[in-house]
């Protein structure tokens, strides 16, 4: 194929001349950049947002148990309440019951 061959564009291709091609084109862009600025700063904007985020505190009493033990324990038992609730629907949770075996 050599290089003179006229191609035809799609409906794409056509659509891009017609944007290169416009001398409406760079107002366009200048628009579209000043409407973002000005949404930027007129949102209006929290310094401290009152939003609720889950939280569970874990205190695990193991006593003779180094930190590394305790973690690993309390990290299988809560990923299998997690796999619970997830399988049952209505898991119960018993605090302060150990895993049973």
């Amino acid at each position: 194929m050599s290089m003179d061959a006229p191609r035809s564009s799609g409906v794409a291709g056509r659509i891009a001349r017609t944007f290169i091609d416009s001398k409406l084109t760079p107002l366009i862009v200048i628009a579209a950049v000043l409407l973002g600025i000005t949404a930027t700063v007129l949102l209006p904007r929290e310094e401290e947002p009152q939003i609720k985020v889950p939280i569970v505190d874990v205190m695990v009493n193991m006593a003779g148990f180094s930190a590394k033990p305790s973690i690993r324990f309390t990290c299988i038992y809560l990923r299998k309440i997690r796999w619970l609730a997830a399988s049952e629907r209505r898991a119960r949770l018993v605090y302060g019951s150990p895993p049973r075996r």
